[in-house]
């Protein structure tokens, strides 16, 4: 019979899978975590002349119509809407309902919601009164933790399930079947058919983890969402939650993509039916093609593609990051069980030979894997948990505790690959211990996927709320002042601010001439509010009470003037008054400049990789080389790239006006704009009698008019120019990101 090449069905299952992918790329679209609600009218906590005809409520995405509502309660808990919630077709991250004309009172607006993209049901209150003071008297609701009490364990199990499936498969390509040709050389022993029962065990077990795995989160995320009670609406619902989300697309995706397995191997079993061997490498080849694509749709709603400004490089961090974590993680889990079945099987020497041998072909594939672990972690580390603040939240605890796990699960394999193997020449000790050993390690694995299972089911550390405090808090140092500030209650309302300022060793300082706090919101130009605080008995500085009446990010900037005349200045944002606060915006900058050398290591790794290897000179030498080359080549690209993005198309300055950015400013300044503008920015520089037209009186002074323009404005005339007027364009001068600095600087022009 005809030999059909291993690649062909390789492409054959691809493409299959794929297919059953194809309905979630033609309707997938950028997300941003759970649907969180982020603007309300009427305002939280608001209280109102008059009745209001009308709730809207706006949320982080769209919606699902059959899913969603929004329901008006009174203080005895009758509901006073009209009960016809809908979404605004034009934009269906936007819900209302309407209300009749209502008596004076307080009142509950309580809605519900399920994101099409991520499938998650998010519930909220808030409160607003008519014609009177917010009653006590009102009605509230918990959300809780996890869509079901079983979510963690599900998708722990999901987890386990297709990292198995995918470690056993490459572990048999990669170590096993070389070794196998190694030892049958050397001691006549064909470990690879030794290996036969526990293999295909291994990899029938992770389909069937998956499977299992997959179908009970279906049909456990439909009965939640849908609230079903029979047979009938449960067989209903499970259809309709492909329409409704594009959750719902992507769960049947992957049942899919897992079924096409057994289907191809069935198909490619019986056209290789002559050629066994060719059945038992290429039937790993399938599973890692399919687990490829599982991994796909799988990231695709992920925590890491919560994000709108860094969508693409949140989900390939997370699809590279599930690959190397399946490469040890899978790894480590089959050499344990290869190693317990083998114990019977073979001598001690040559069980020792074998475990030697895994170790020491595994030890660079291991070290690349933790290594690109490590980074793609810090990276999601990066995205989810943004300020140190945000690890007293569950999830950031939870990944402190996955941390630690993974961190001895390293140290194990460390001793077993540099200590057991080279310092133990006892076969029957070092086979003992490191068998021991591994198995342990198993063990860590097994916890540390539970424990992101944990993860993946939490909101994220940067739209939780801290658990350990009531308060927004600052910490900060700038010329020789570390400034601690607090904001109490540091929601919507009447804000208390106190500040502490100490010096290098500590002591409180006192002499401070003036402390200056600016905040202002970002989200509308409504101009800003300027305190000076006051030093108390306690060698503190307060404020008189702040009123923060608008949801949305807050920047506060704090001024410390001195008698040296040696200012400090420092910048904090905040998201205010959400139902899910935020503890700070990602700079996206940052995330895509760390993405491009994320995949700058990578390729510098292959290279390495491929130099011990042989390079050119050996097959996988050369394949290391090749995807190493574009590895280096796409990073850099990315790198440099992303310093050279526009940033006018930013509403907000994306640049914290802090010391060092208005230090950034002053330079850019007195190198461009002092000539015109004159060192304080009155319009008398030396250049002002030779610009044409001739600027008219106060036109060329900037404390008069950077103080009615906002950030953006302000950028865009920089960049641009203005018609009519000698204010010539810069664009070609200055980048955008020194544009938003000199911005910073000349607002602090007095």
């Amino acid at each position: 019979m005809r030999v059909i090449p291993v690649k062909f069905w390789v492409r054959f299952l691809t493409l299959c899978s794929l297919l059953a992918l194809y309905v979630t790329f033609t309707s997938s679209s950028i997300v941003y975590g759970h649907a969180n609600l982020v603007d309300a009218v009427p305002k939280q906590n608001s209280v109102l002349d008059k009745s209001p005809l009308i709730i809207n409520l706006k949320f982080t995405e769209t919606l699902s119509e059959n899913l969603s509502s929004i329901k008006v309660y009174d203080t005895q808990g009758n509901q006073v809407d009209n009960r016809d919630s809908k979404l605004d077709p034009t934009d269906r991250t936007y819900l209302s309902v309407t209300l009749p004309e209502t008596p004076k009172g307080t009142y509950t607006v309580i809605w519900r919601n399920v994101s099409t993209v991520d499938g998650h049901k998010v519930r909220g209150s808030y409160f607003y009164s008519v014609g009177e003071p917010l009653s006590s008297s009102s009605f509230s609701i918990e959300e809780s933790m996890f869509l079901y009490n079983a979510e963690p364990l599900v998708k722990s199990i999901i987890l386990i399930g297709i990292l198995l499936l995918f470690g056993s498969a490459f572990f048999n390509l990669i170590i096993l079947k070389p070794i196998s040709v190694t030892m049958l050389m050397a001691t006549n022993i064909n470990i690879w058919q030794i290996t036969l029962i526990p293999r295909n065990i291994l990899l029938l077990a992770g389909f069937i983890i998956t499977l299992t795995g997959c179908s009970a989160q279906l049909v456990l995320h439909v009965s939640s969402l849908y609230e079903v009670t029979t047979l009938n609406s449960f067989l209903n619902s499970i259809v309709s939650i492909f329409f409704d989300t594009t959750w719902g697309k992507l769960a049947w995706a992957k049942l899919c993509i897992l079924l096409t397995l057994p289907i191809s191997y069935a198909t490619y079993h019986y056209k290789q039916s002559d050629q066994r061997e060719n059945v038992l490498i290429g039937s790993q080849y399938l599973v890692i093609a399919t687990c490829m694509v599982f991994f796909i749709a799988h990231s695709l709603s992920g925590h890491n593609a919560s994000i709108s400004s860094l969508y693409y490089q949140g989900v390939v961090i997370n699809i590279l990051h599930i690959v190397f974590s399946g490469i040890w993680t899978g790894s480590v889990v089959t050499l344990t069980v290869y190693s317990h079945c083998l114990r019977n099987r073979l001598s001690t020497i040559n069980l020792s030979d074998f475990i030697k041998q895994a170790f020491l072909k595994f030890r660079n594939v291991g070290i690349f894997s933790i290594i690109l672990l490590s980074i793609t972690g810090l990276y999601v580390g990066w995205m989810q948990v943004n300020k140190p603040e945000a690890l007293f939240t569950l999830y950031g605890i939870t990944l402190i505790a996955k941390v630690l796990l993974i961190s001895l699960a390293i140290i194990i394999a460390g001793i077993n690959t540099y200590v057991i193997i080279k310092f133990l020449k006892k076969p029957t000790s070092m086979t003992r211990i490191a068998i021991a050993l591994i198995t342990i390690e198993s063990i860590l694995i097994i916890l540390i996927i539970i424990s992101v299972g944990s993860l993946k089911s939490l909101e994220p550390a940067k739209s939780a709320q801290t658990i350990l405090s009531e308060q927004i808090q600052f910490d900060q140092y700038e010329q020789g002042i570390n400034l601690e500030m607090a904001i109490v209650p540091g929601s919507l309302g009447l804000n208390s601010m106190n500040l502490n300022l100490t010096d290098l060793t500590g002591n409180s300082i006192q002499n401070a001439e003036n402390v200056i706090i600016k905040s202002t919101y970002l989200n509308e130009d409504v101009g800003d509010t300027t305190l000076y605080a006051y030093l108390t008995d306690s060698a503190t500085y307060e404020t008189e009470p702040l009123m923060l009446n608008l949801e949305g990010i807050w920047q506060f900037e704090v001024l410390i003037q001195k008698s040296s005349g040696l200012d400090s200045r420092f910048a904090f944002r905040e998201n205010i008054g959400s139902s899910n606060p935020q503890f700070g915006e990602l700079d996206v900058f940052v995330g895509r400049i760390l993405f491009g050398l994320t995949i700058l290591v990578l390729g510098i790794l292959l290279l390495v990789l491929s130099i011990i290897y042989g390079g050119w000179h050996d097959k996988y030498g050369r394949i290391y080389l090749i995807i190493g080359v574009i590895g280096v080549s796409i990073g850099l690209v990315i790198s440099i790239y992303s310093r050279t993005i526009e940033l006018n198309n930013q509403a907000t300055n994306p640049m914290l006006p802090d010391s060092i950015s208005i230090q950034i400013g002053k330079n850019i300044y007195r190198e461009n704009c002092v000539a015109c503008h004159g060192l304080t920015g009155i319009g008398n520089g030396p250049l002002y009698e030779t610009l044409r037209p001739i600027p008219e009186k106060d036109a060329n002074n900037l404390l008069v008019h950077v103080p009615l323009h906002p950030d953006n404005e302000l950028f865009t005339i920089i960049k641009y120019g203005k018609d009519g007027t000698s204010m010539y364009p810069h664009e070609s001068i200055l980048s955008d990101e020194e544009i938003w600095h000199l911005v910073n600087y000349i607002k602090t022009l007095k």
